[in-house]
């Protein structure tokens, strides 16, 4: 787990979501659907007011849906 951002920090959250082979919105606010044995399955999120040339930091979690029966294969996730 990621260290909690000091409160000085701006928090930055997506202004916009696309989806494409078949990815789609999540059950829950700000979680996002990947389908299963998909590889071309992806979201593409836009953010607003980030600063040319400064580091961020994207947190992200990457989880299985019960019913992928290859949940014990490794995946990745590219950002």
């Amino acid at each position: 787990m990621l260290p909690a951002l000091l409160p000085s920090e701006p928090v930055l959250l997506p202004v916009q979501a696309r989806y494409a082979g078949g990815a789609g919105a999540g059950g829950r606010e700000g979680e996002h659907a990947i389908t299963a044995n998909n590889r071309w399955s992806r979201v593409l999120l836009s953010f607003r007011g980030l600063p040319p040339g400064s580091w961020c930091c994207l947190e992200a979690r990457l989880a299985w849906a019960p019913e992928e029966a290859g949940n014990q294969a490794l995946d990745f996730a590219l950002a």
